[in-house]
């Protein structure tokens, strides 16, 4: 879509990492405070779907635009061919992570670097990036075959 290349091992790792392709929104609370005082005109519904995780990549509502859909609730209706496209847009945004997900044999610090961009800051307590990288190298053995 974007000219990017990306192998489809990125996208199954993340969504072996974040759900395993079992899908159910995370509502989180904080996400809610923080966006009713931002945007106190945007609708309570909005808001809610803003402040919930879901999809097979389970990315945040507040991400509806740069994944491209029109309000996080729409977002929440995708399709699974538009959840895994929103996947790829997500992890393409980032000019630390376009690069990385062209590499069929990423290093270490190449997880690090999408785990970080992906997860947040706190990625290394929950071992996101091992978890990675393992789901990255089953699922390009599982290509080979």
């Amino acid at each position: 879509e974007r000219g990017i290349s990306m192998h489809p091992e990125w996208i199954l790792a993340i969504i072996r990492q974040e759900t395993a392709g079992v899908v159910r929104p995370r509502f989180e609370q904080h996400w809610l405070t923080k966006l009713a005082k931002k945007f106190p005109e945007t609708s309570l519904q909005e808001l809610r779907y803003q402040s919930m995780s879901f999809g097979l990549g389970q990315i945040m509502g507040f991400n509806f635009k740069r994944v491209g859909a029109d309000s996080a609730e729409d977002l929440y209706t995708f399709p699974m061919e538009k959840q895994i496209i929103s996947i790829a847009r997500f992890l393409t945004l980032s000019s630390r992570t376009r690069p990385v997900v062209a590499k069929l044999d990423p290093s270490p610090d190449d997880f690090k670097a999408v785990a970080r961009y992906y997860n947040g800051p706190g990625y290394a307590a929950h071992h996101y990036n091992e978890s990675l990288a393992r789901w990255f190298r089953e699922f390009k053995l599982l290509r080979a075959v």
